[in-house]
């Protein structure tokens, strides 16, 4: 035995040093691939509602506005989610450099990963509904709304053309009281509007309307819709192009 070889042992006798049991390594392994996991899943959650926001973000008015086209995307973007997406993101990427051989794999490679698992799960919540479900949940907490501001942008533009709100009080069978989103009242008239389905036009009900402004607290609706559409289907991307070529 090498001197150096005596002196090694001779300190780990003295320090009472004892070999870490193997089941701690493993447990500290599944830790980190554990966090590794839940980033991705939130990941691919936050995939879902950028998803569902992106088809609820009536694309089709694009062509009403005055908005080129790139000010009409960056209005309908859902910032939070995609915020909180790349925030996962990165999580998961540190969590994955951070497994035993995770330091082999670039920047890159890792996010590449992460995102395409996320893609994957993120359309199959989408898909499956859950996307909805969860905006659903999301909806009862107070000011949630408030982080789309996007959307309440858009149908705040009544010189335009485009109302939303809540409806306060049904007057008779062609007019009824709106609350906007600014918490002004409107008066509209619905003679000859559109009723798209989903709306019942009764007491507490948030619309979104295609009219004209009339005078300041009354609004003549040609096209009256839900503020939320219902089913799922593919963001409908084809009316913002059909806008643009008309222009």
């Amino acid at each position: 035995m090498s001197q150096l070889s005596k002196s090694i042992i001779g300190k780990i006798k003295k320090k009472d040093l004892k070999p870490t049991p193997k089941w701690i390594f493993l447990l500290k392994r599944s830790f980190v691939w554990g966090l590794f996991g839940i980033s991705v899943l939130f990941g691919s959650l936050a995939i879902g509602m950028i998803f569902f926001q992106v088809r609820d973000a009536d694309w089709d008015i694009y062509s009403q506005m005055n908005e080129g086209l790139v000010e009409f995307v960056l209005l309908a973007l859902p910032y939070f989610w995609i915020i909180l997406m790349i925030g996962f993101l990165a999580l998961a990427y540190y969590d994955f450099r951070h497994t035993k051989k995770g330091y082999r794999y670039n920047i890159f490679a890792i996010i590449g990963l992460s995102l395409l698992i996320s893609l994957v799960l993120g359309s199959t919540l989408y898909a499956s509904g859950f996307s909805e479900k969860i905006e659903n949940f999301f909806q009862e907490i107070p000011h949630y709304e408030k982080l789309h501001f996007g959307k309440r942008i858009l149908w705040q533009r009544p010189d335009q053309g485009l109302l939303a709100g809540i409806i306060i009080r049904i007057q008779d069978d062609k007019i009824f009281l709106l609350q906007d989103f600014k918490q002004h009242p409107w008066k509209v008239d619905t003679k000859d509007a559109k009723i798209r389905p989903g709306v019942r036009l009764e007491k507490g009900q948030r619309v979104k309307m295609i009219g004209e402004k009339l005078e300041f607290g009354r609004f003549h609706a040609t096209v009256i819709g839900p503020w939320r559409k219902e089913g799922i289907q593919p963001p409908p991307i084809l009316p913002i192009l059909r806008g643009q070529l008309k222009r």
